[in-house]
């Protein structure tokens, strides 16, 4: 068939794939999604997201002038194409330029095809410099953001840059660490800061700035960088966010989780990303694992238990070897106890639950730490009023500022309820290392005895209303 026979999307997509001497797989790995959707989109199954669209635009080098009727053309059931349009000229290979460090991961990523879509989406706005990926310890920020670096990276023409910060605790040292990452020397009688804001003024890429919650001082090097260096996006990994002009806040939530008090068929069951990761990586320690009708709740339940934080769930499957999902939920009863065998390959602080999670505790100031500990006492989730009582030192404007600290540290999230006060709530995960804390301080019996009586003095401030039946009233007082 010639080039200029008008093709349906599907067939268009087949053609162009093996023009670039692309597999399935191969483009299914570019652009994060699965096997099973290439197939669909070739045999004409399956309709592309607008998302999704994009991403293969930027595989297949569309011409970005030529991208917005490229996605309406993917996008319209009985739409036609030649094999030649949306090309450019001369054809741009679609391999990566990868001048610089970006490391391949060893494992798939598995629960995150949107975040993805949404991340490359979000960084190739013109108007978007840079964007920070947070989250709490273990949601698998790092690995994000080098799926997201790794699509990105053939839309730019120096690809992708990624510089490890996290054995770095100096901020100073940040622009060494920059430099040794694009493979930069030092100029005689000039300041490195200098050489490197220099060397990234003309060039296009993206650069992965990994762990910068312990370097939060440097964040005025980002935007020095940013401000000399137009083609430059910079993608930051923190638990903290910068707190510069210019900034996208990209959290990352831990995996999708199943309703354990209706759990759905075991085949639905698989498809929750939180139950997927478990099975993978159980997989990985015993290949003839497999989600069965007898294991469903257990790992459903450990999932559940565990928060969906990817961290903590690789760390309990691979105790699969040892333990089969009912003993393993009934040993994880204590989380931080028995999750202290991460892969040797990682960081120490990534090496064991509590060792991630005390990272972030240990950055905090006095006061936050504090306050954080008392918060274990909440079951669920609390108004300022309610944490200021609890932890009897401060106004409650004060603590509110503190709150607003720990949710910009990703170690508690506020949750809105219409017109009524901001509630603070934290991952059972963290609550648990929380509570040790107060308890080794000393804190836990004093903390308790302050929540039944503030608790039992809303109560009886309530009770007027509770027998008018003014339910606004008592939802505010509560």
């Amino acid at each position: 068939m010639l080039t200029d026979t008008p093709l349906p999307f599907g067939e268009w997509l087949r053609r162009r794939r093996k023009s670039l001497d692309l597999t399935q797989g191969q483009l299914a790995q570019r652009i994060h999604c699965s096997l099973t959707t290439i197939k669909r989109l070739e045999t004409g199954d399956l309709v592309p997201s607008r998302q999704l669209a994009e991403l293969i635009a930027g595989v297949l080098a569309v011409p970005f002038a030529e991208q917005a009727a490229f996605s309406a053309f993917a996008r319209t059931p009985g739409a036609t194409a030649p094999l030649d349009a949306y090309q450019a000229a001369p054809p741009v290979s679609t391999a990566p330029v990868q001048h610089f460090h970006l490391p391949a991961p060893l494992t798939g990523l598995i629960g995150r095809e949107r975040d993805v879509q949404a991340a490359c989406e979000l960084l190739l706005k013109p108007h978007v410099r840079l964007v920070t990926f947070t989250g709490p310890p273990g949601t698998g920020k790092t690995r994000l953001s080098l799926a997201v670096a790794d699509q990105l990276q053939a839309r730019f023409r120096d690809g992708a840059c990624f510089v490890p910060l996290a054995p770095i605790g100096d901020p100073t040292l940040v622009v060494s660490a920059i430099a040794q990452a694009l493979d930069i020397r030092e100029s005689a009688g000039q300041e490195l800061r200098t050489v490197v804001r220099e060397f990234l003024r003309n060039k296009h890429l993206v650069l992965v700035l990994d762990n910068f919650e312990q370097v939060l001082p440097a964040a005025s090097l980002v935007v020095e960088v940013l401000t000399a260096a137009r083609e430059v996006k910079a993608v930051v990994t923190s638990r903290a966010v910068l707190q510069v002009y210019g900034e996208y806040e990209f959290p990352v939530p831990p995996l999708q989780l199943p309703d354990i008090h209706h759990l759905p068929p075991v085949p639905a069951l698989e498809h929750y990303s939180a139950v997927e990761l478990f099975v993978e990586r159980a997989q990985a320690v015993k290949p003839r694992f497999e989600l069965i009708e007898a294991n469903a709740r257990p790992i459903a339940e450990i999932c559940a238990w565990l928060d969906g934080l990817p961290l903590a769930i690789e760390m309990a499957a691979a105790q699969i070897r040892w333990h089969p999902p009912p003993l393993l939920l009934a040993q994880l009863k204590s989380r931080l106890e028995t999750l202290i065998d991460g892969p040797r390959d990682l960081t120490p602080r990534q090496q064991t639950l509590r060792g991630a999670i005390a990272w972030s505790h240990d950055l905090l100031t006095a006061a936050e730490r504090n306050l954080f500990n008392h918060l274990a006492v909440f079951v669920e989730s609390c108004t300022a009023q309610a944490a200021t009582a609890v932890w009897g030192e401060h106004e409650a404007d004060h603590t509110l500022w503190l709150l607003r600290g720990l949710v910009d540290k990703s170690l508690i999230r506020v949750e809105s309820h219409g017109g009524m006060a901001e509630r603070f709530a934290m991952l059972e995960t963290i609550r648990e290392y929380a509570q040790e804390q107060l308890a080794a301080a000393g804190l836990i019996a004093a903390a308790r005895q302050r929540h039944a009586d503030y608790f039992l003095q809303r109560l009886e401030a309530l009770s007027p209303y509770v027998r008018r039946g003014n339910e606004r009233q008592i939802a505010t007082l509560a």
